[in-house]
């Protein structure tokens, strides 16, 4: 198996997979290594074997987080984990106005996140993957 950091001569490139740091590659290293041409572009043999290699470009239908799930994922967290923990502890310290202040501030951290997630949740998965409009790049030449 070939390193990743060494180059690798344009014979062997040739429909190899990209490795996994293909962002440090030249632009002339991708050209080579996908087989690209600028001037002509993919011809659709090419297109259906890179859809085949790399996978198509399409975006995954997107599934609704249950409420339930959403708030067990605030309450799980490590630091909320802790504090519930210390809030515990004080009670049974008997030290309930420190133990309380610490349970409204995590409720308040888990409320804010919570609506947060949910409503990011929602939008995701409000539109059918089909729907959901492509971006397009486009190559910008730098001077």
């Amino acid at each position: 198996m070939k390193d990743e950091d060494e180059l690798v001569s344009t014979s062997q490139m040739h429909n190899a997979p990209l490795p996994s740091q293909w962002w440090a590659l030249s632009e002339q290293q991708i050209r080579e290594i996908l087989t690209l041409d600028y001037s002509n572009g993919l011809s659709t043999e090419k297109a259906r074997k890179h859809q085949v290699s790399y996978g198509t470009n399409a975006i995954a239908e997107l599934k609704r987080i249950s409420v339930i799930a959403l708030l067990l994922e605030g309450i799980t967290q490590p630091m909320m984990v802790l504090l519930l923990s210390i809030a515990a502890l004080s009670v049974v310290f008997g030290e309930t106005i420190e133990a309380a202040v610490m349970i409204f501030v995590v409720a308040a951290y888990i409320s804010v996140e919570f609506v947060n997630k949910l409503r990011t949740d929602r939008t995701m998965t409000r539109r059918p993957a089909d729907q959901v409009q492509p971006v397009i790049l486009q190559r910008l030449d730098l001077i």
